[in-house]
């Protein structure tokens, strides 16, 4: 057998919807939410391990927007600076009817810049976007219909060039879209070399959505176009 990610597959990995990029840490919540800081707002918002739905396993973190102030309800896990390269991140997460948006945010801080992204699904609009080097919220892909039930995860990758601090590309359930060129947000800002994933539900005023989150996988050493073989290409300019 030449194809070992199959194997790793077939022995229940979580690494099954992109194999691409080495494995740099991953999480299924299977041991809790230890790994994670908590990051709320508003009245009621809350992170807890949850046993009721789980993409894999028995286990999937909620988080329960608050109804008030920011209403979301998130997690974040600090690693340390990386040495540069095409980097990725994914999550799995279902949600209900309350949703406004889920991101997938990444920060990175050189000690001098910080440097940010983040994939989002717009609930209100049907849109998957990005945040671009001016700081504004642009759109990938729109009347994007996702299925509003617990029991069914979708699943986000986004990719960047931490090298270049450009965007590579970002998936969406079945959908692939080519952002090679994209550059991303940059400021000025001294902290401590340090890499910042967060997970943030945000829910429509005053509901207290739930979000429920499960295997989230980091990869290094992601391949560029040349060697990608996307489900459905879509290219989103440069």
């Amino acid at each position: 057998m030449t194809d070992l990610g199959e194997v790793a597959a077939r022995l229940g990995s979580i690494v099954t919807f992109d194999r691409r990029g080495d494995v740099y840490w991953l999480d299924d919540f299977e041991d809790g939410k230890a790994k994670w800081a908590a990051e709320t707002s508003g009245a009621g918002a809350g992170v807890a391990v949850s046993t009721t739905y789980a993409r894999n396993g028995a286990k999937s973190v909620e988080l329960t927007a608050g109804t008030d102030m920011s209403h979301y309800a998130g997690i974040g896990r600090l690693f340390p600076y990386p040495a540069l390269s095409r980097w990725g991140f994914e999550g799995s997460w279902s949600f209900d009817s309350d949703l406004e948006t889920f991101d997938i945010i990444i920060s990175v801080y050189d000690g001098t810049n910080l440097t940010s992204a983040i994939l989002r699904y717009d609930c209100v609009n049907q849109k998957v976007q990005y945040l671009d080097s001016a700081g504004a919220m642009q759109d990938l892909a729109t009347s994007v219909d996702l299925h509003d039930y617990y029991n069914m995860f979708n699943t986000f990758k986004l990719v960047l060039d931490l090298e270049t601090g450009k965007y590579e590309r970002a998936i969406a359930n079945e959908s692939e879209y080519d952002m090679a060129g994209i550059a991303l947000q940059q400021a000025a800002i001294a902290v401590s070399p340090v890499v910042k994933l967060s997970m943030r539900n945000t829910a429509v005023g005053g509901t207290g959505g739930v979000v429920y989150v499960d295997d989230v996988i980091v990869t290094r050493n992601e391949p560029g176009p040349e060697r990608t073989t996307p489900r459905l290409l879509v290219g989103v300019g440069g």
